[in-house]
């Protein structure tokens, strides 16, 4: 069976990319994977700045731990967090589609389109919206869509709402 490979990120145009490629998917008999990429940052680490007040010795060390523990937590809180936003937007859009298989896949790292890349290695269709979330509303076609038109191992289709 064929896959289809699908970006989310909430927008309009990834919401009807979602749609377009359910309804594609149900053509040709293939696989949908919805992929959510979503980001981890430190910027709220409590253990980044105390690293200069321990020096070297059990303190820092103290320290490294506690930071790995906040970090793994926050890790597996923000997959959560993610896997759910997916799950709503999966549920909304597709609702209970029987006849198509749709895999969902929440993805970290905070870099959409080398993820979108990535996997799509083996899949017949990449699908992205026009656009997402991004700033710049004036564009025709957005950072992560253009990245996946230059780049991808396969055909792509660009959807607007």
């Amino acid at each position: 069976m064929s896959r289809i490979v699908v970006g989310v990120d909430g927008s309009a145009d990834s919401r009807a990319a979602l749609a377009w490629s359910v309804d594609q998917a149900r053509r040709i008999d293939a696989q949908v994977v919805v992929v959510h990429v979503y980001g981890l940052s430190d910027e709220h680490n409590p253990y980044l700045t105390a690293f200069s007040s321990f020096g070297s010795g059990a303190g820092a060390r103290g320290a490294v731990g506690e930071s790995e523990r906040w970090r793994t937590e926050r890790s597996e809180a923000t997959y959560r967090q993610a896997s759910g936003v997916l799950s709503s937007i999966v549920t909304e859009v597709v609702g209970d589609e029987a006849d198509v298989v749709v895999d969902q896949v929440a993805k970290s790292g905070g870099r959409p389109a080398r993820a979108l890349l990535e996997e799509a290695r083996d899949c017949a269709l990449l699908v992205v919206g026009a656009r997402g979330r991004g700033g710049f509303r004036g564009l025709r076609l957005g950072s992560i869509a253009e990245k996946c038109v230059r780049h991808a191992p396969c055909s792509v289709m660009v959807v607007r709402a």
